[in-house]
């Protein structure tokens, strides 16, 4: 929204004018003067009150000084000099058009910001267009004692720091414009502290030769937190060796070439990494060594590398946290959908290595993983991989069990999202020792079960559950055997289910939410025997139950909450 206010005469008048700038701010702009009585040949002169931008950043709110000295006519303007102040900073600023030539000057200063300073010369074919063919030149000098300022204007999730100083000179035209300069950074820092990761005493050494940037040197230091204690207690014997990696700084070195241009832009870069904490969070704590070589050409993105994981600890998020579904669309301020991130066309080949010490928990399992996966990319496509990763010793927790793994296999050949899975967890200590093979693939899994003696499967959906034999239970039991078997197996369980029914002589089984005492939808006509007890499996108020009929007109129920609250025998 643009409002424009204007009051006065010809010859003296005033100018108001405000609009909203990117939803977060209001830019506000006035000046005062008058058009010369010459109207075959116009010309305003005044000088301008007002600019300022309100905003809540208050970094980049300003507002002018003092007034400043406008003109504008037909063949010629100028502006200036003007000041605008910052918090903390002051831009100065002149500009000038007429006899086909621009001149701008510049001068950007603040305690954050230290000294920017440049000046611009260029060949105009009127007062009020630039000839894109005409040669232009200009020089940017720049001294930043801490680039802290520049990563905030950036990318408000990155921190920075460091001395930064550097001078370059633009030449060419406006049509094929060349830049050649030098840039030295000392001191550098940058920290993102959504993943921990901090690199500290950095170094720059980079020229850039008419749009062609050589980085000779971009080096940093990778401080590194303590290893989690999940991480060293599972190091057993490696602990010197953990306590090796960790006892000093990693480090990360790039150099290459970047070329910028209206017709070609290209890049290659290497990487080479040492220890470098990506991860340095108390549940996500990842040091990764390796090196890689990313180009672009022809809108190609093109990364080649081998990088493997020192030591990791890696703890997956409880599931069900919200999450926005696939169909959602964002909408900006303005009210337009937001544009998709940027894909490029990809040429990806990336080996990983897991190493010896990388712990996983989540997901009910706490194990040490294993292996390495390759990861391609074409085009557009999506990801695939080639590899395979394996669990080393560990357990799995389930049914208020902790089950050992025996074994744990993903073998990738194909989409990442979708690997081929052969694992065993077992309950070892009872005469009759059970536990549950998974294979098939991460989409279709499919679960047996199995135990040493064999047994048939209700029994040993038991002694895995509950510790004992179907035998022991009562319809508790059969209830807590009923809710697993569809846990574990799905749509697949009818077998099992028709197996505890008949075992148990169930003839109806059911789960609803709700709270045990209710009538879950139908009329109680009395209640017999009751009786309450506490159960804690964590499942909020869902209820189990199961009943039989002693008669035509005399069923048996038992309802159990998964939740920590109370079971209750019905006779109705």
């Amino acid at each position: 929204k643009l409002d424009v206010q204007v009051a006065g005469t010809r010859r003296q008048h005033t100018l108001k004018a405000a609009a909203g700038v990117g939803g977060k701010g209001t830019l506000a702009l006035a000046a005062e003067g008058g058009l010369a009585d010459d109207l075959q040949h116009w010309r305003w002169s005044g000088r301008l009150t007002e600019a300022g931008l309100a905003t809540g950043e208050r970094f980049r709110a300003f507002s002018l000084k003092q007034p400043a000295p406008l003109a504008l006519a037909g063949d010629a303007w100028s502006v200036g000099p003007l000041v605008l102040a910052g918090d903390p900073w002051q831009l100065r600023l002149a500009a000038n058009a007429g006899g086909r030539r621009l001149a701008i000057d510049l001068d950007f200063r603040g305690p954050r910001v230290g000294q920017i300073s440049g000046r611009l010369d260029a060949g105009m074919r009127d007062p009020w267009t630039l000839d894109r063919q005409a040669a232009w030149q200009g020089v940017v000098r720049s001294d930043m004692p801490d680039i802290a300022w520049l990563a905030e204007l950036l990318d408000e999730r990155v921190q920075a720091g460091g001395r930064l100083d550097g001078e370059f000179k633009l030449a060419g035209t406006p049509e094929y414009p060349l830049l050649s300069g030098r840039m030295r950074g000392d001191s550098l820092t940058l920290a993102v502290p959504e993943t921990g990761m901090r690199l500290t005493a950095g170094v720059l050494d980079a020229q850039l030769d008419d749009n062609l940037l050589r980085v000779a040197r971009l080096a940093f230091d990778s401080p590194l937190q303590p290893p989690p204690r999940p991480l060293q207690r599972a190091a057993g014997e490696r602990k010197a060796e953990l306590a090796e990696l960790t006892g000093r700084p990693g480090r990360l070195e790039i150099s290459g070439e970047l070329r910028v241009g209206r017709d070609s832009e290209s890049a290659a870069l290497q990487m080479q990494l040492d220890r470098v904490g990506v991860f340095q969070l108390p549940d996500r704590w990842l040091t990764v060594s390796g090196d890689g070589r990313i180009s672009w050409l022809a809108g190609t993105l093109a990364v080649r590398g081998r990088v493997a994981a020192d030591a990791a600890f890696w703890q997956m998020a409880p599931m069900g946290a919200p999450r926005l579904s696939d169909d959602v669309v964002i909408l900006g301020a303005d009210g337009t959908a937001q544009p998709a991130g940027f894909r490029p066309n990809l040429d990806f080949d990336v080996e990983t290595d897991l190493g010896r010490n990388f712990m996983f928990t989540g997901l009910g399992l706490e194990t040490r993983l294993a292996g390495s996966v390759r990861l391609q990319a074409q085009g557009r496509d999506l990801p695939r991989a080639s590899g395979r990763i394996r669990t080393q010793g560990g357990r799995y927790a389930a049914f208020g069990q902790q089950l050992e793994i025996e074994r744990g296999i993903l073998t990738f050949q194909g989409l990442v999202d979708n690997p081929a899975i052969d694992a065993r967890a077992v309950r070892r200590g009872l005469p009759v020792e059970a536990g549950v093979h998974i294979r098939g693939t991460a989409q279709r899994p499919v679960v047996t079960l199995f135990s040493d003696p064999d047994v048939p499967d209700v029994e040993k959906l038991s002694w895995l559950v509950l510790g004992h034999g179907p035998d022991q239970g009562g319809a508790g039991a059969a209830g807590l055997l009923l809710v697993a078997a569809a846990g574990l197996f799905g749509n697949d369980s009818g077998g099992v289910v028709q197996q505890i029914r008949q075992t148990f002589g169930i003839d109806e089984f059911s789960i609803r939410q709700g709270d045990v005492g209710d009538a879950g939808g139908r009329q109680m006509t009395s209640r017999v025997v009751g009786g309450a007890f506490d159960s804690a499996s964590g499942t909020g108020n869902q209820i189990v139950s199961v009943g039989r009929r002693l008669s035509n007109n005399l069923p048996q129920s038992y309802h159990q909450s998964q939740g920590p609250t109370r079971g209750e025998h019905k006779l109705t």
